[in-house]
């Protein structure tokens, strides 16, 4: 074994169960012939045409990943950081915790890297989305709810700052050049995000404003990062379900939208599994 974690695997799949019964109460409570009406009635032509943008996603957070590794002084090929990102992603879906994300860092270790520089390139590349969708939480709570929530976004902000300097300092080789292409590849990627999210809620029937389904999306991408369900399994509904209902959602139609996303990450993360069994 390259390296530990100083986690129980019980404890990870303890976290992991808390988001599947959340979805399992919340399915237990929806009416189920209004949920499969939503879902017979999805235009397909538009979810279908959804699924290029996530992989879009995909390809932005590879170039980010990419450049990262380069930096270090590691030289693959694009497609050989598209297939080590992709089975990163795979092993996060399947992993309680999304654990199975820091397997990117074994694979640094194995081109001859020291553990904790390969580690700080994971930190490093997983807090580029933890900022931007941070700062971009600050006005979605302000448009969802009111000008002094900003200031208690800022506050959280802050807070999560203060915490992350006791890893990123760990990290010795980053410079301006390399934040600001990591600032360039992560924020093409969340764009990309919002058009696939914002696809996937019209074809299930929503017509709310984009800006409110992208403050949504903001808050909901926060809640899903938690590591307490299998790719935002269950929190993502709560989320969805709590955030849409004041601009005329029922419940059905917003764990349906969860439904369709749930599914078409399951199916996108589907290719780093293809690239790990080869492996």
């Amino acid at each position: 074994m390259i390296f530990t974690l100083p986690i129980r695997k019980s404890s990870l799949w303890t976290l992991k169960c808390i988001g599947i019964l959340l979805f399992v109460l919340i399915v237990s409570r929806v009416d189920s012939s209004a949920l499969l009406s939503h879902l017979r009635q999805t235009n397909v032509p538009i979810l279908l045409a959804s699924f290029p943008f996530l992989i879009l996603m995909y390809i932005w957070k590879t170039a980010r990943w990419h450049t990262l590794v380069k930096t270090l002084g590691i030289h693959p090929t694009f497609i050989e950081s598209w297939q080590i990102y992709n089975i990163g992603t795979f092993l996060g879906t399947i992993t309680p915790a999304k654990v199975g994300e820091v397997g990117r860092a074994v694979y640094l270790r194995r081109a001859g890297l020291s553990g904790p520089r390969s580690l700080g390139a994971v930190i490093l590349d997983r807090s580029a989305d933890i900022i931007i969708i941070g700062l971009l939480a600050i006005g979605a709570l302000g448009l969802l709810f009111g000008d002094q929530w900003i200031a208690i976004g800022m506050i959280a902000i802050l807070f999560t700052l203060v915490i992350a300097r006791r890893f990123l300092p760990r990290v010795q080789f980053f410079s301006c050049t390399l934040l600001l292409s990591l600032f360039l590849w992560t924020a093409l990627s969340w764009i990309t995000y919002f058009v696939w999210a914002m696809l996937v809620a019209r074809s299930i029937g929503i017509y709310t404003s984009f800006p409110i389904l992208i403050a949504v999306f903001t808050l909901t991408g926060i809640v899903a990062i938690l590591p307490v369900a299998p790719s935002g399994l269950g929190t993502r509904d709560a989320a969805l379900i709590t955030l849409l209902t004041p601009y005329n959602v029922g419940t059905e139609q917003a764990v349906a939208l969860s439904f369709l996303m749930f599914i078409s990450i399951v199916a996108s993360s589907s290719i780093g599994g293809y690239y790990y069994l080869r492996r």
